[in-house]
């Protein structure tokens, strides 16, 4: 009866303090791997549309089976309100991600100007393409 009790006082602050997770809404860009290259990725640029209009502005990453994640991403992510979005091993037409990433960037460029650019990663799928036409 005492460790039950010992075990009440010593677990309710903990419970207590816990905090529900909120809740993940998932980015239309999840549905990119579905979109064919016909029509020049058309559908990819209608989902990147639909991410902003539901304010959850994505960059697409391919990195393989290991996903890397570092510690300066939720800078970018808090800042600038975008998240990084990892497809995994098996990745959509490179051409749609890229019409994808293009649009986000451009909406990035107009709402925060330059300053998003420092701190973006560089491995994100078609920047080096997007930065040398700006």
């Amino acid at each position: 009866m005492k460790n039950l009790a010992w075990l009440l006082l010593a677990g309710l602050p903990l419970a207590a303090a816990a905090q529900p997770r909120p809740p993940y809404v998932r980015p239309a860009c999840a549905g990119l791997m579905f979109v064919s290259t016909d029509n020049n990725c058309a559908q990819a640029v209608e989902l990147a549309r639909r991410d902003v209009r539901a304010n959850t502005l994505s960059l697409v990453l391919v990195s393989g089976e290991a996903p890397v994640i570092f510690t300066a991403d939720s800078i970018l992510e808090r800042q600038f309100k975008v998240q990084y979005f990892e497809e995994g091993c098996v990745a959509p037409a490179k051409s749609c991600v890229v019409a994808y990433n293009h649009f986000v960037f451009d909406q990035l460029q107009a709402t925060y100007g330059d300053t998003w650019r420092r701190k973006v990663r560089r491995d994100v799928v078609g920047l080096k393409e997007w930065m040398r036409k700006r």
